[in-house]
């Protein structure tokens, strides 16, 4: 299997040297459209539960 790799690979530079340069365009532009927050948000989570309560006739 690595042989045949090899010798694809070694047969065929051009074609090597556009999918390595696809894939270098493909991780540069994944980079770029990153969301990162420059402050990052390190409140605690908090969840608000709103209910309704019938009331009785004691």
């Amino acid at each position: 299997m690595t042989r045949r790799i090899l010798e694809w690979t070694t047969g065929r530079p051009a074609t090597v040297m556009i999918i390595a340069l696809l894939i270098a365009g493909l991780g540069i532009w994944s980079f770029v459209n990153l969301q990162i927050d420059v402050i990052p948000d390190i409140t605690g989570v908090q969840v608000q539960i709103n209910t309704t309560v019938r009331r009785q006739m004691i």
